[in-house]
C-alpha cells in the first residue's frame, strides 16, 4: 500500500501510531486475542535507547522513515515537545528490520468490530465485501 500510495502522492497517516493500551485490553478481553502495549516491547525499547530517545519517538521516527505520516495524541506538553523532535536521528537500517518483524500482517492493523454483536448486519459494515 505504501509503494502503490507514494506513486499516486498520497499520504498515508498512521492512525494511533502509539497504540493505546486501553482499547488493546478491551479487545482483548473481548475477543480473546492478544494486543501487546507497543511501548513496552524490546525491539522498540531498544531502537530508542540506541538513541537515547523514548519508545514513542522510536516508533513515530519509524513510521516517519516508511514514509507515513504521524499524528499522536497528547496532552501532556512534555510528550507534545517529545512527538516533534524526531529529525535529528535516524533508526539504523537493523533497527528498522527489528521493528518490521513486529507487523502481525492484517490480522494487527484491521478491526472489524466483531466483537460486536451484529454489526455485520449494518448496511455500512466495508467487511462483508
Amino acid at each position: 500500500m505504501l509503494t502503490a500510495a507514494a506513486a499516486l502522492n498520497v499520504p498515508v497517516v498512521a492512525y494511533s501510531p502509539l497504540g493505546s493500551k486501553a482499547l488493546a485490553d478491551a479487545l482483548a478481553a473481548k475477543t480473546g486475542r492478544e494486543y501487546p502495549d507497543l511501548l513496552t516491547l524490546p525491539a522498540v525499547r531498544a531502537a530508542a535507547a540506541a538513541h537515547g530517545r523514548t519508545p514513542a519517538q522510536a516508533l513515530l521516527r519509524y513510521a516517519l522513515q516508511r514514509g507515513v505520516a504521524v499524528i499522536p495524541k497528547s496532552t501532556n506538553p512534555q510528550r507534545i515537545l517529545q512527538n516533534i523532535s524526531l529529525w535529528d536521528f535516524s533508526l539504523s537500517e537493523s533497527e528498522m528490520a527489528s521493528l518490521r518483524a513486529l507487523d502481525r500482517g492484517a490480522a494487527g492493523r484491521i478491526c472489524d468490530f466483531s466483537f460486536f454483536p451484529g454489526v455485520e448486519k449494518h448496511p455500512e459494515f466495508p467487511f462483508n465485501k
